[in-house]
């Protein structure tokens, strides 16, 4: 009961944050209506020093927050980004590890009393050749194509030790960067990454 608390408060507080730009481009993720969404601001009140300034759009699976389903944490994320942003695979990394130290901290606080977000570890790789099932809406860009994972500590239903697996695609939408990553703790042969890379490739931004 307490952890679905803790998920329902941090959930409402983030909604609350919640802003959708009344013009600029839609997101389009063409999923289930039981796959959970929410926008944000970049960047985010739990983590305010990620340099990265944007939008952030986000989809949860059905199981994002119930540790007994295969589909748990995992989730699609697009982050649009003002123009200047740097999106080289050095800052990537670096901002990933910012994002979750300052999520981990927001949501564990004192539940976790030996929480040292300090030791959390992002890998990130650049992969040559055809990017592995990229969004609809870059068919017509030049992408770039980025495995990875991130050691770090679950706060939300196990405040456990957990490695995120990730797949990431940077593009430029309109001169702004984008980049979509697709995560989840599975190993990226199980049958849960399917799905998600099912639902990526039908992403596409839209235009109001």
């Amino acid at each position: 009961m307490k952890n679905q608390l803790s998920i329902l408060l941090f959930s409402l507080t983030i909604s609350l944050h919640a802003q959708q730009p009344a013009t600029g481009p839609t997101f389009d993720f063409n999923t289930p209506s039981n796959w959970r969404g929410e926008v944000i601001p970049l960047p985010p009140g739990f983590a305010p020093d990620l340099m990265w300034k944007g939008i952030e759009n986000i989809r949860f699976a059905p199981g994002m927050f119930k540790p007994n389903e295969d589909d748990f944490f995992s989730y699609l994320l697009v982050f649009l980004l003002e123009k200047d942003a740097d999106v080289s695979i050095a800052n990537i990394r670096k901002q990933i590890l910012i994002y979750y130290q300052g999520l981990a901290k927001a949501v564990g606080g004192s539940k976790i009393p030996d929480l040292d977000p300090g030791t959390f570890n992002v890998n990130i790789k650049k992969i040559s050749g055809e990017p592995v099932r990229p969004p609809t809406t870059t068919k017509t860009q030049k992408i770039d194509f980025f495995t990875g994972s991130l050691d770090w500590v679950e706060p939300f239903a196990t405040r456990k030790a957990q490695t995120l697996h990730m797949e990431i695609h940077a593009w430029k939408h309109n001169e702004q960067p984008a980049i979509y990553f697709t995560v989840s703790p599975q190993p990226t042969d199980h049958e849960v990454w399917e799905t998600l890379r099912e639902y990526r490739t039908k992403f596409s931004f839209g235009d109001r």
